[in-house]
């Protein structure tokens, strides 16, 4: 049998340097997606977090950031499940 190496990643590895020296680790999207919630969590939202948390990511990043975030509760609402995207639109809306 023969050994093969493999050269890049899979795409769901951590170790995302070596595929996009600007894309962030699975940690960091995870960071990212705990601190978003607390930015949009209760009364009022930290838009000047949100931005700071979202402004250096690239494309490749934001999609890492939207996959850690996942599907959660509106504010502790079970009957408003919604994934990052859901939850900026319904905090920005207004």
């Amino acid at each position: 049998m023969e050994l093969v190496q493999i050269d890049n990643p899979p795409p769901n590895s951590d170790d995302s340097s070596a595929s996009d020296p600007e894309t962030i680790t699975n940690a960091d999207a995870d960071d990212i997606a705990a601190k978003l919630q607390v930015a949009m969590e209760g009364a009022g939202t930290d838009t000047d977090q949100m931005f700071n948390l979202l402004q250096c990511l690239n494309g490749a990043s934001l999609q890492k950031v939207k996959f850690a975030f996942g599907i959660r509760d509106y504010n502790g609402d079970a009957n408003k499940p919604y994934d990052l995207f859901g939850w900026f639109n319904q905090e920005l809306e207004g």
